[in-house]
C-alpha cells in the first residue's frame, strides 16, 4: 500500500509546484524550419527555435488532425531542459453528451417523443388560433382522426393536467411549446448548441510547455496529413539522341500557416501510414454486480458419475488444471525504414539555405535513397503562402534515347506509335508521372512514366504514326511427333506444337524508321525465330526491324511448346497403333513391342469372336426349343408332328451340351491370352 501510495503523494506535492512553473510561463512560438512530404499522404513537420526558462507555445489544428498529432508528436528540449506536458482540450463522443442532457437529441425525435420524454414537466401550449393554456404533461398517445376522403387516419393527442383538469390536444392544432421550468429550457438550448457546433470545423489548441533555466534549444515534429506531392517532365527531343529532360514537383501547401524559409524535402515510396482515434474518449462497457447480499440461490440439477472410475478420472483432470493463463511477453519493436528515413530527410532539409520559388528554372535537388524510399531534398529553403501552391524544379539535365517506332497490336492495330527510349542517366530516382514531349521546337504529345531507378530505362511513347502501317497474319501450325516410349503399360509420347504470327511493314514517311515490334509473350511457349528479341517485357517481347524511308520488311515469329501426353498402352485401337507403326520417329524397340501387342489383341480377338459365335447359337437354340414346346402343346402325342419335335428336341439338346462346353473352353481360352497380354504390357519399359 505504501508503494502503491507514494507516487500519488509525490505527484499531489508536485502539484503546486507545476502550478507556479506554469504560471510563470512565457509565450513562445518555435516556427516551422524544416517539412518532409510523402506520397503516401502525409507530412513531417518540425520546429526548430529556442526558449528562455519556463515557456509554453501554443499550436492550432482541426479536429481532424489531433489524432494524427497525438499518434507522432516528437518533443526535445536540447539543452539541459524537460518537456512537463502537452495539454489539449478533451472530447467526448456527441451521442454520449447529448445523452447527458435531461432530452436525449440523438434520434433526432419528433415532437410526440420530445414530448413523451419530459412527462410531468409543466409547459405553455400554444394552439393554432393564439390560445394557449398551462400544464403538466400526463404523456402521448395515438388515436384515430377522421381524414375527410382518405379516412381514417393516426393523429398524436398530448395530455396534460391543468387547472381545470385533464384535458387532451391535438398535437397537429398546437403551434408552439415552452417549457416553463428554466432548468429544461436551457437543457434543450445545450443540447441544440452542441448539434450545432458538431457541424463546423472545430479549431483545437495544444500547448506545449517547456521547463528549464537559460536559453535553451528546442524541436517539435509531428506528421500530418498532407496533399500527395506529384511530378510533372518535359522531354525536349534531339536529333542527334540527345535530349533534355526537365522535371517538376508540384506542392500544395493547405495549412493555415506560410511557408516561410523552410527546408524542403519530397520523399517517395509507399511507408504503411493509418489513423487512428486518439482523440475521442473511449468508455468501455462494465458489468454490474450485486452485492452477495441480494443474490439468491438458483436451484440446479446434478448429473450422477458413470462409475467410480470416471470420477477419479475427472477429479484427477480438475487438479492437473492449470490455475492462471500465462502473461504475454512484450517486446519493443524496432523503428522501421519509414521512420528512419523520415528523420534522416527533416535532419537533410533543416540545413539547407535559402531559396525562394520565383527564382529563374534551375535543378534544385539532390536525390538520395533512404531505407525502402527515394527522396528528392530541395537544395535551397522554400518560401510559400499558406492555401498557395507551387512548381519547384528537380531535374534539368541532358539524357541519350533511340527513337522508335513502338507497334503493340492490342493498342493499336494499324500504326505504331513514335516512341524513344529514355535512359535515366541522374543520380535521382525519377518519380512516376506525366510527360509533355516536344519535338522540333513544337509540341509533340503527352506521355507516361512510371517510377525509374538510375540507370534505368524505359519507352515514352507520345503520337501516333501515321507513316508506318503495319499489318499482322496468322502462320501455319504444324503439329509434329518428337519421341515416344512404353513404360509400366503406359504408352508415353511428346508432341511439337508450332505457332507463327507474321508482321508485314510498310515505312510510306520520307525518313528510315527502326520499328519495335511487342509480341505477346507467353511463358509455355518457346521462342524459335528470330533467335533471340532485343528485350523482354513482363508481358511482351520486343523485335526491332529496320524499314528504309519508302522500302518495305517482314518479320515471322516462331513459337514452339513441347506438349506429353500419355494414354493406357491396352486401352490403345489397332489404328491409333498402326499411326505409330508408319512413324519414323517411333523406335524399332517400340514398334517390335506395339507389333507383339497387335497380334496378342488379335488372338483374343479372335477368341471373342469364336466364343460370342457359339453363345449366339446358344441363344437361338433355346429360342426355337420355346417355340417347339409351345406347339407341341397344341397337339396329340400320339401324332407324327409331335414325334418330330421330340426328336429336335433330343438332337439340340445334344448340340447345346457340346456348345457349352466350347463356350467354357473358349472362355478360359480368352482370360488365359487376356491375362498374357497385361503381363507382357505391365512389364514393358522400352524407348
Amino acid at each position: 500500500m505504501r508503494r502503491f501510495l507514494a507516487p500519488i503523494l509525490t505527484l499531489a506535492l508536485m502539484a503546486p509546484c507545476a502550478a507556479l512553473a506554469q504560471s510563470a510561463e512565457k509565450d513562445v512560438n518555435v516556427p516551422v524550419s524544416s517539412l518532409v512530404l510523402f506520397t503516401s499522404g502525409v507530412g513531417y513537420f518540425q520546429h526548430d527555435g529556442t526558449v528562455d526558462g519556463n515557456a509554453r507555445m501554443e499550436l492550432t489544428f482541426s479536429a481532424g488532425q489531433i489524432n494524427d498529432l497525438l499518434k507522432s508528436l516528437v518533443l526535445r528540449d536540447l539543452d539541459g531542459g524537460s518537456i512537463t506536458s502537452v495539454t489539449y482540450s478533451s472530447r467526448d463522443p456527441i451521442t454520449r453528451t447529448l445523452k447527458g442532457f435531461s432530452i436525449d437529441l440523438t434520434e433526432n425525435p419528433t415532437l410526440a417523443s420530445l414530448l413523451t420524454q419530459t412527462r410531468g414537466e409543466a409547459v405553455e401550449v400554444t394552439m393554432t388560433g393564439g390560445n394557449s393554456m398551462s400544464g403538466a404533461i400526463i404523456g402521448v398517445e395515438q388515436r384515430p382522426v377522421n381524414a375527410g376522403p382518405k379516412g381514417e387516419i393516426a393523429g398524436d393527442f398530448l395530455t396534460l393536467n391543468t387547472d381545470k383538469g385533464v384535458t387532451s390536444i391535438a398535437l397537429m392544432d398546437v403551434q408552439g411549446i415552452r417549457f416553463l421550468r428554466k432548468e429544461v429550457q436551457d437543457d434543450l438550448a445545450q443540447a441544440l448548441q452542441v448539434l450545432s457546433s458538431s457541424h463546423g470545423i472545430e479549431k483545437k489548441k495544444v500547448v506545449l510547455h517547456f521547463a528549464g533555466t537559460g536559453k535553451r534549444r528546442v524541436r517539435i515534429g509531428y506528421i500530418l496529413e498532407s496533399p500527395v506531392w506529384k511530378t510533372s517532365y518535359r522531354l525536349v527531343l534531339g536529333d542527334t539522341g540527345q535530349h533534355l529532360l526537365q522535371g517538376w514537383a508540384l506542392v500544395e501547401n493547405t495549412s493555415d500557416n506560410d511557408w516561410s524559409n523552410v527546408g524542403l524535402t519530397l520523399v517517395s515510396g509507399r511507408p504503411i501510414t493509418f489513423t487512428m482515434d486518439l482523440y475521442q474518449p473511449l468508455y468501455v462497457q462494465r458489468p454490474e454486480v450485486q452485492l452477495e447480499l441480494y443474490q439468491s440461490l438458483m436451484p440446479k440439477t446434478n448429473q450422477m458419475a458413470m462409475d467410480e472410475a470416471a470420477s477419479a478420472d475427472a477429479a484427477v483432470a480438475e487438479d492437473q488444471a492449470p490455475s492462471e493463463a500465462p502473461m504475454p511477453s512484450t517486446k519493443t519493436a524496432a523503428p522501421s525504414p519509414a521512420q528512419l528515413s523520415l528523420a534522416g530527410a527533416a535532419r537533410a532539409a533543416a540545413q539547407a539555405p535559402d531559396f525562394s520559388v520565383s527564382q529563374g528554372v534551375a535543378a534544385a535537388a539532390r536525390g538520395g535513397q533512404v531505407g525502402e524510399l527515394f527522396q528528392y531534398v530541395i537544395d535551397k529553403a522554400v518560401t510559400l503562402p499558406r492555401q498557395q501552391s507551387a512548381m519547384l524544379p528537380i531535374l534539368n539535365q541532358q539524357v541519350t534515347g533511340e527513337r522508335y517506332s513502338l507497334y503493340n497490336e492490342s493498342t493499336e492495330p494499324q500504326h505504331p506509335l513514335n516512341a524513344v527510349m529514355v535512359k535515366n542517366a541522374s543520380s535521382l530516382h525519377l518519380m512516376q508521372g506525366p510527360i509533355t514531349v516536344f519535338d522540333g521546337g513544337t509540341y509533340a504529345g503527352d506521355a507516361q512514366i512510371t517510377d525509374m531507378a538510375p540507370g534505368a530505362q524505359q519507352l515514352v511513347t507520345y503520337a501516333l504514326d501515321l507513316d508506318t502501317e503495319i499489318a499482322p497474319t496468322q502462320g501455319p501450325a504444324p503439329v509434329t511427333l518428337v519421341s515416344v516410349k512404353i513404360s509400366k503399360g503406359v504408352f508415353f509420347y511428346s508432341s511439337k506444337a508450332q505457332q507463327e504470327r507474321d508482321y508485314a511493314i510498310v515505312n510510306r514517311g520520307t525518313k528510315s524508321r527502326n520499328v519495335l515490334i511487342e509480341h505477346p509473350y507467353q511463358p509455355e511457349w518457346t521462342l524459335a525465330a528470330p533467335k533471340e528479341a532485343l528485350e523482354r517485357t513482363r508481358d511482351s517481347y520486343r523485335f526491332a526491324v529496320p524499314v528504309a524511308a519508302g522500302k518495305n520488311a517482314t518479320l515471322a515469329v516462331i513459337e514452339t511448346r513441347i506438349v506429353d501426353q500419355s494414354v493406357a498402352l491396352s486401352s490403345m485401337g489397332a489404328d491409333q497403333v498402326a499411326v505409330y507403326l508408319r512413324s519414323t520417329v517411333v523406335s524399332q524397340a517400340v514398334k517390335n513391342a506395339l507389333q507383339k501387342l497387335v497380334d496378342l489383341q488379335q488372338k483374343i480377338s479372335d477368341t471373342t469372336i469364336q466364343r460370342e459365335g457359339k453363345e449366339k447359337r446358344v441363344s437361338e437354340i433355346a429360342s426355337d426349343q420355346s417355340r417347339i414346346r409351345q406347339n407341341m402343346g397344341e397337339l396329340s402325342q400320339s401324332s407324327d408332328l409331335y414325334k418330330r419335335y421330340v426328336k429336335s428336341l433330343s438332337e439340340e439338346e445334344d448340340e447345346l451340351g457340346k456348345l457349352r462346353d466350347d463356350i467354357a473352353k473358349l472362355r478360359d481360352l480368352e482370360a488365359s491370352q487376356r491375362r498374357d497380354a497385361s503381363t507382357f504390357v505391365s512389364s514393358l519399359d522400352v524407348s
